[in-house]
């Protein structure tokens, strides 16, 4: 048996083997870069210190891995808190769908610290709860007015559909437009729908079909839909 595995076996059976936690973390880093987890993971939970991120982030991976989500939602978060976008990403993509909740609390706390990129994933996570508050709007419409595509156009969905404010198709389309303009492929598509059925606007296929076009060569699969239908349409009259 080489001499880490050893060393490692050692430790399992006897945690307080190692009295030095530095050596402890060696050994964690050691174990988790070697794939073995289970050694990391008892490594690591004793001697790992509050804003070493690297670490807590690791530590949060191995939570995941045998399951116990509430320890891997504590380590991702503090590596986040002590700036470690991975985690963050990593923690962001895991319980968006689950738990939002969860992720509006570390994004709301992100925010409040000064740190302005956490906007857009507390945005995010209030979306996915459905809330769409004062809270919500005015970060929607904070962004908007400084030029966010994305912000524009999910400010300019709220008004389209009274969610959060008055309805209000004038101010759905505007915001819809510069989020198009700006090169949003959801964003053209719809105002391409605005005037295919005349929402919001005076109905015009010829431009319904201009702003297909430019959402299908942006990438989006609904306006690719729309202008091959246009098309077909157009060829059989």
């Amino acid at each position: 048996m080489k001499l880490f595995q050893r060393i490692i076996v050692a430790v399992s059976r006897r945690p307080r083997f190692l009295p030095n936690d530095r050596i402890r973390r060696f050994l964690g880093d050691c174990s988790f870069d070697k794939g073995e987890y289970n050694a990391a993971l008892l490594l690591y939970s004793r001697a790992i210190r509050i804003d070493d991120s690297i670490r807590q982030e690791r530590l949060g991976t191995l939570y995941e891995m045998v399951g116990e989500e509430d320890q891997m939602a504590y380590h991702l978060m503090t590596a986040a808190r002590f700036g470690n976008r991975d985690a963050l990403e990593y923690f962001a993509t895991y319980f968006i769908g689950k738990a939002p909740e969860k992720v509006a609390e570390l994004a709301r706390e992100l925010v409040q610290a000064g740190d302005v990129s956490a906007e857009s994933l507390l945005i995010g996570s209030l979306e996915a709860m459905n809330r769409y508050d004062d809270e919500l709007i005015g970060l929607l419409r904070k962004g908007a007015e400084q030029g966010d595509a994305q912000a524009q156009f999910d400010l300019g969905c709220c008004y389209l559909d009274g969610k959060g404010v008055l309805q209000d198709h004038a101010r759905a389309y505007l915001w819809t437009l510069l989020a198009a303009m700006q090169g949003h492929p959801t964003a053209q598509n719809n105002i391409g729908y605005m005037y295919e059925t005349g929402i919001c606007v005076e109905r015009d296929r010829e431009q319904a079909a201009r702003w297909f076009l430019r959402a299908a060569s942006n990438g989006s699969a609904l306006g690719r839909e729309n202008i091959l239908e246009y098309l077909s349409i157009t060829c059989s009259e």
